[in-house]
């Protein structure tokens, strides 16, 4: 068996969060351009409200990493 520990303390950032943050800002991006269309009907795009909506996204998961409390978590491979 192989183990891996990876520890994140408070008040810091990994390049694992920014990156996981960028993708989850694209993803609400697309997922609003979706709702966005089937709510109006047809494709129209309001690239003020896509922005709006990944930025908080991303904001609001860089936030929730900055302030979690520190934590080692232990992943074991079999």
């Amino acid at each position: 068996m192989e183990t891996k520990t990876i520890q994140n303390k408070q008040f810091t950032l990994k390049w694992r969060d920014w990156l996981i943050g960028a993708g989850i800002a694209v993803a609400t991006g697309v997922f609003t351009v979706v709702y966005d269309t089937m709510m109006q009907g047809s494709l129209n795009f309001d690239w003020q409200l896509v922005k709006a909506a990944a930025i908080s996204a991303f904001a609001a998961y860089i936030g929730k990493n900055f302030f979690e409390k520190t934590k080692t978590v232990t992943i074991v491979k079999e």
